[in-house]
C-alpha cells in the first residue's frame, strides 16, 4: 500500500470517528464504519508487524492489543489531539498505523507481565485447559453464585432468562480466552490478565460490559455502604439516620458510569479491580473518577430538599 493510499485511509478513519463524536443520531452507523475500516485495513498490518517481534503471539492477544490501541486512538480524537483537516491531512500523529503499533506494543507489554495470581486461579485455568469436568463444574457454580447475586440486585430490570444468557456468554468468553492462550499459565505465573490479575475480576469485567449493553441498571446499591465512602471527619455531608431516602434520590440522579463505580467501590473492590471491570486505563484513573463521582453525589445530595 503506497503512502498516499495510507494517508487517504488515515483521513477517512479519523474523519469517521469525528463524525461519530459529533453525530446526534446515527452514531452506530459511523461507529460501524470506523470499526470496519480499522479491523479490515489496519489490523492485518498491525498483526504482521507485532508478530515479527513476538512470533508466538496468539491471535487472541493480538486482538486484545489492537482493541486497546484503537480505543486509545478514539480517545485522542475525542480530546481533539488527533484531527482530520479539510485539506485531507491528519494532525497530531505521523500515521494511524504508527500510533496503533506503538500503543499495541505498550498493551502487549502489560499483558506479558507475569502475574503471581493465586492458587485457585492456577487450579481453575489448569482444569479448563485439561477439560476436567469436576473442576469446571465447581468453578461454574462459584462464578454463577457471584454473578447471580450481583446481577439480580443491580440489573433487576433484565429478565432472569436474559441474565442466564449473559452469564453463559460471559463464561464462554472466559473459557475461550484460556483455550486460545489469551490467558496463559506457567509454573510460576499467569500471563494475559491486566491490572487486577484475578480470574473473577476478569470474568466480572466481561459480564458488566454485557449487562450494560443489554439494559439499563436499576440501582439497588447498599446505601449504607455508599454513605461509608464519606471520609470527611466533620461529617459535612450532613447525614442523619433519616437521610437514606434523600441519599437514594441523589444516587438515582447520577449518570450510569458514576453509579457503577460507586457501587463497585462500596462493595470493597480495589481500584485495580474496578479499572479492570470498567475498562479504565489504570487504577489512578479509577481513583480519580471515583472521587469525582463521590463529590458529584455529595453535591446532588446537598442540593436536594
Amino acid at each position: 500500500m503506497s503512502g498516499n493510499q495510507n494517508d487517504q485511509k488515515d483521513h477517512e478513519l479519523i474523519t469517521t470517528i469525528q463524525e461519530k463524536n459529533k453525530a446526534k443520531s446515527q452514531k452506530s452507523k459511523f461507529n460501524a464504519k470506523a470499526m470496519a475500516l480499522a479491523w479490515d485495513h489496519y489490523f492485518p498490518i498491525f498483526s504482521t508487524l507485532l508478530l515479527k517481534e513476538k512470533p508466538l503471539l496468539s491471535e487472541c492477544l493480538l486482538e486484545k492489543a489492537f482493541a486497546a490501541a484503537y480505543s486509545k486512538l478514539e480517545d485522542q480524537v475525542g480530546l481533539g489531539k488527533i484531527q482530520a483537516t479539510d485539506n485531507g491531512a491528519v494532525t497530531g500523529i505521523s500515521s494511524v498505523l504508527d500510533f496503533l503499533v506503538e500503543h499495541g506494543k505498550m498493551r502487549m507489554e502489560e499483558l506479558h507481565k507475569p502475574r503471581a495470581g493465586n492458587e485457585e486461579d492456577y487450579r481453575h485455568i489448569d482444569n479448563i485447559k485439561n477439560n476436567r469436568s469436576k473442576g469446571l463444574l465447581e468453578f461454574d457454580r462459584e462464578l454463577y453464585k457471584y454473578f447471580d447475586d450481583y446481577s439480580r440486585k443491580q440489573y433487576s430490570a433484565i429478565s432472569r432468562m436474559d441474565r442466564e444468557d449473559i452469564y453463559q456468554d460471559s463464561m464462554l468468553s472466559l473459557v475461550k480466552s484460556i483455550l486460545d492462550d489469551c490467558i496463559k499459565l506457567t509454573e510460576s505465573a499467569i500471563f494475559g490478565l491486566t491490572k487486577a490479575a484475578k480470574l473473577k475480576t476478569y470474568f466480572m469485567s466481561i459480564t458488566i460490559n454485557l449487562l450494560n449493553k443489554w439494559g439499563k441498571r436499576r440501582q439497588t446499591t447498599d446505601l449504607d455502604s455508599i454513605k461509608e465512602l464519606d471520609d470527611d471527619p466533620d461529617g459535612n455531608w450532613g447525614f442523619t439516620e433519616d437521610d437514606f431516602e434523600k441519599l437514594g434520590r441523589a444516587y438515582a440522579k447520577l449518570d450510569d458510569k458514576c453509579a457503577q463505580i460507586l457501587d463497585l467501590w462500596s462493595r470493597e473492590f480495589s481500584m485495580r479491580e474496578i479499572a479492570e471491570m470498567m475498562d479504565l486505563p489504570d487504577e489512578n484513573n479509577a481513583r480519580v473518577l471515583a472521587f469525582r463521582c463521590r463529590e458529584k453525589l455529595k453535591k446532588i445530595f446537598k442540593q436536594l430538599p
